[in-house]
């Protein structure tokens, strides 16, 4: 699980790189199907939302309060550190956990 975790979160890092491949000029994340990025959008911003703290990183008790219960919590904080950052909370959504 930690290597798909790994992979998946390389995948969406290179989603936001600003850095071009080889001799291809077309920003990585121009190539990304729309309904990818309209998701990628979506979970930043319900992110922002959660994180009442604002710290970058929503804890167990921000989750509850947005309707996240503990075993979907746990699922989502893939390095078991007891908070969800933003790329953990984007790979939980686009995969569905």
């Amino acid at each position: 699980m930690n290597q798909i975790f790994k992979i998946i979160v390389l995948l969406i890092s290179a989603t936001f790189s600003t850095f071009s491949i080889a001799k291809d000029t077309t920003p990585v994340s121009q190539s990304v199907p729309t309904d990818v990025n309209d998701q990628i959008t979506d979970s930043v911003t319900q992110f922002m939302r959660i994180d009442t703290k604002k710290d970058g990183n929503i804890s167990l008790v921000e989750a509850r309060a947005a309707g996240i219960n503990e075993a979907t919590f746990r699922k989502m904080d893939a390095n078991s550190d007891n908070i969800i950052d933003q790329k953990e909370y984007q790979v939980a959504i686009l995969i569905g956990k």
